[in-house]
């Protein structure tokens, strides 16, 4: 499904010589669901492909634009998995332009995995006019199958994935990618591995903090997501990257980021969050990541 708003801001109704005044002219916001939030502002949040077009005025918005998070990777042995990196978050001020669409992509998570490494998360994109922003997707967890050792490094994504262990060498973190456009953009670095020290894999990039390093055979936590506010009111965090699995497990970033897992399917992250999906090991489903969203608000 797709929401698309057409929104009309209405002018104001003409001035009189010797006769009546011009009536006003109407103001509609048309399409999809609407939320006006306690500050004043008006919301459009997009959980799937959109767009927007705004009437007869130029209007400056305040923007959040989340990245799909990427899945954790899967170990064939007890020995550690990555995380999930955390799609890329941008936020801002956007001014649409009258009578322009813009279209609104938004990117889903990134697939779960056996034995290898997760998927990476799908950008999320506004684009019209001479607006062009991009938050990257997450980059997927290491994993291993006795045969790609190369699949153990950490997905480069809008947060890197984190490390997965293989034949006794350190793998590291996804490096961030973040986003482009004229957002400020967020992503950290996937942690790496436990070697020399042990076995466990690394947590996957957060968009507020760096997937953390396995220590031994510790899995490493998932990176901290960021938090947005609109009007000096708390809106929702977002970004948190997912926890590594295997032989110990470890939690995801700021409780929206997947939680890793020992001998059990991994967790997903976060639905409309961007956040990174848990790794797990014993050949089990890592999580998948959590798709991303945007929101547009005005007054």
């Amino acid at each position: 499904n797709s929401t698309t708003y057409s929104i009309t801001i209405g002018g104001g109704g003409s001035s009189s010589v010797n006769t009546r005044g011009g009536t006003g002219g109407p103001s509609t916001i048309i399409g999809g669901t609407i939320n006006e939030t306690a500050n004043g502002y008006t919301t459009l949040k997009y959980t799937s492909n959109g767009g927007i077009t705004f009437y007869n005025v130029n209007v400056n918005c305040q923007v959040l634009l989340v990245a799909g998070g990427g899945g954790g990777g899967s170990h064939i042995s007890t020995n550690g998995a990555g995380g999930g990196g955390a799609g890329g978050v941008g936020y801002g001020n956007i001014t649409f332009s009258n009578s322009t669409t813009y279209s609104i992509t938004i990117g889903g998570g990134g697939s779960s995995s056996v034995n290898t490494r997760g998927g990476t998360g799908g950008p999320s994109t506004i684009i019209g006019g001479t607006i062009n922003e991009t938050a990257n997707g997450g980059g997927g967890g290491g994993g291993y199958n006795n045969g790609t050792a190369s699949y153990a490094g950490g997905v480069p994504g809008g947060c890197g994935g984190g490390a997965g262990y293989s034949n006794a060498a350190l793998r590291g973190g996804g490096v961030a990618s973040l986003g482009s456009g004229s957002l400020s953009y967020f992503g950290r670095d996937g942690g790496s591995n436990g070697y020399p020290a042990g076995t466990g894999g690394g947590g996957g990039g957060g968009a507020g903090g760096t997937g953390f390093q396995a220590s031994g055979n510790a899995a490493g936590a998932g990176g901290s997501g960021i938090t947005w506010t609109l009007g000096g009111t708390t809106y929702g965090t977002y970004g948190g990257g997912g926890g590594a699995g295997g032989g110990t497990a470890a939690s995801g970033g700021s409780g929206i980021g997947g939680t890793g897992t020992t001998n059990a399917n991994g967790n997903p992250g976060t639905t409309n969050t961007g956040s990174g999906g848990g790794g797990c090991g014993s050949g089990k489903t890592s999580g998948a990541g959590g798709s991303g969203v945007c929101v547009i608000a005005f007054k």
